[in-house]
């Protein structure tokens, strides 16, 4: 038998109670199981990490942190993963049920490839598509383009990271704030 390797979602959360559960939801669906979600609690005023915790789901991890802004919660996440892969989504985002079982499938096609990513459809607060998507640039790409330059800016931190493997939205991105000890995955 195959051994599935272990995929760290990580969701950051500041006001998000009215979609986390939907989120969670879409995730907790997939067809590839084995992931646990990193929620990082960015200081939320409001009830979100609650309703991450009242799912009781093992693989769900939360996070309390004072509110430091979305790419900090990420980098945060990433030094709490546990898993080979990483994969970001946002609070107000929802995943197809096949989405991680198709990057796995790509990225063990190609182990050459250190990301994977793919088109994102635009959705209403009812989650009604809107018929707008984000279609990524699908040849040509590197590192710098696919995660965001501004994280790529100190190459002195890029050069020491270990491979990982980035399994990503096309929108997904880190961004150039983040303290000295937040270590982030570079494919």
């Amino acid at each position: 038998t195959r051994v599935m390797k272990l995929v760290s979602i990580i969701v950051p959360l500041y006001k998000s109670e009215p979609f986390i559960k939907e989120t969670l939801e879409s995730v907790l669906a997939q067809t590839y199981s084995s992931f646990e979600l990193v929620v990082i609690d960015d200081g939320s005023p409001d009830n979100s990490a609650e309703l991450c915790r009242k799912l009781a789901d093992p693989r769900i991890r939360v996070f309390p942190r004072k509110n430091t802004g979305p790419c900090r919660a990420r980098n945060f996440g990433i030094t709490q993963a546990k898993g080979e892969y990483i994969a970001f989504i946002d609070h107000d985002d929802k995943w197809l049920p096949e989405k991680l079982e198709k990057h796995l499938e790509h990225l063990n096609r190609a182990p050459q490839v250190g990301i994977s990513y793919g088109p994102s459809a635009f959705i209403d607060v009812e989650g009604k598509r809107l018929g707008l998507y984000q279609v990524p640039k699908l040849t040509g790409v590197d590192a710098r383009e696919a995660v965001a330059d501004e994280l790529l800016q100190d190459e002195a931190l890029a050069a020491e990271q270990p491979r990982a493997e980035l399994l990503l939205e096309g929108d997904a991105h880190l961004g150039a704030s983040r303290r000295a000890e937040e270590r982030v995955l570079l494919a």
